[in-house]
């Protein structure tokens, strides 16, 4: 190597905490992965489904140049790209392109890896699980072996800059049967994000990192067929499933999974509703105030006014459980990039788990046996 390739090599490692090299591989694997055909026609789908929804994408991720979740790199790609858009409409496909492709547009490389993970594993959802006529347990198991899966895959692009950060970026699932029984049938899981700040640009940390962000999340399975989801889910005792999901203390949204009860040839991706934008109580329109997955997670991941966040791994068990029935919860997933995150949460579940069991009550138990 000569010395500019050198120094060129050390700058980028400086700043950013990725050699040249592996900035290289990560451009060449994004480039490849936007290009391919089932990445475009699943793209596709939601984009001719609805402008107003693609419009809604792109300025969620837009506002993160203001929400933290940037770099000043990101935030100069940001302004650069809404420049050149002046009098066009910004469209998803080139803004995933040519701003968030990049690993220095974020803040912090787990929040990459997230977003890039998300996007490979919902279209691969989409195009392959989707529309089969599947039971709603069944298309969240696919989902999160979707995720986990990819999420090993991107990964490993980032494998030498994170060990390098003494981190792991992983999807663990953790072990409910602490908490007794059997779980119910349905697709309903929480999702819990934990990024400790150790991923964070070199360039971009401060005095107050690493700084952890803990972020417990709920969602509400629903299949449904174009254009509307049924949530008209009513319990004599609890009320109707909308209101008793709007109590947790964490963030709860629906996911929309469009899947009938006959095969539907080109269905949308997974569609991500905060259940505070649910107004009816019998039904919903599943693209009306929606996000897809990889939006909805990185702005969860990184805007505080967004997602609730938890001050430890005990509090955000304690939210996810607040209202929730332990058996409620198909699967816990955390996503870290802490390698010991399985470990540490396990135990806290474990610890939790009495006074988790002791809030299921009378009414609880009278709940279980209708």
């Amino acid at each position: 190597m000569n010395d500019d390739a050198q120094e060129g090599t050390n700058t980028t490692l400086d700043a950013l905490g990725l050699t040249a090299h592996e900035l290289g591989n990560i451009a060449n694997a994004t480039f490849k992965f936007f290009n391919r055909d089932s990445i475009r026609k699943a793209l596709n789908e939601l984009l001719t489904a609805s402008a107003d929804t693609e419009a809604r994408i792109c300025q969620s991720l837009m506002s993160q140049a203001f929400s933290g979740g940037y770099g000043e790199t990101g935030k100069y790609l940001v302004a650069q790209f809404t420049s050149e858009m002046i009098g066009s409409k910004i469209q998803l496909p080139q803004l995933l392109e040519r701003v968030l492709a990049a690993p220095h547009t974020h803040r912090d490389l787990a929040h990459w890896w997230l977003l890039m993970t998300a996007l490979d594993a919902s279209s691969r959802f989409q195009m392959n699980s989707c529309g089969n006529c599947a039971r709603e347990e069944t298309l969240t198991g696919a989902l999160l072996e979707c995720l986990s899966g990819r999420g090993e895959v991107w990964a490993e692009y980032l494998r030498p800059a994170i060990g390098r950060m003494g981190a792991e970026l992983r999807f663990h699932g953790i072990d409910l049967q602490v908490l007794g029984g059997e779980q119910e049938t349905g697709g309903d899981f929480g999702l819990i994000l934990d990024f400790d700040g150790r991923t964070v640009l070199p360039n971009e940390r401060g005095p107050l990192d690493p700084r952890s962000r803990i972020v417990p999340l709920i969602f509400q399975a629903k299949r449904y067929t174009r254009p509307e989801a049924d949530v008209s889910q009513h319990n004599p005792t609890r009320g109707y499933q909308k209101d008793r999901l709007a109590t947790n203390e964490c963030t709860s949204a629906y996911v929309f999974y469009e899947d009938g009860p006959a095969p539907i040839s080109s269905p949308l991706p997974p569609l991500v509703k905060l259940v505070g934008n649910v107004t009816g109580y019998r039904t919903t329109d599943t693209l009306d105030q929606s996000l897809d997955l990889p939006s909805f997670l990185l702005r969860a991941a990184t805007d505080q006014a967004f997602a609730a966040e938890a001050a430890s791994p005990e509090d955000a068990l304690r939210m996810i459980y607040s209202k929730a029935d332990p058996e409620q919860l198909r699967a816990l997933v955390v996503i870290a990039s802490d390698p010991d995150a399985s470990h540490r949460y396990s135990s806290w579940l474990s610890a939790l788990a009495p006074e988790i069991l002791h809030r299921r009550g009378p009414e609880e138990q009278e709940l279980r046996r209708d």
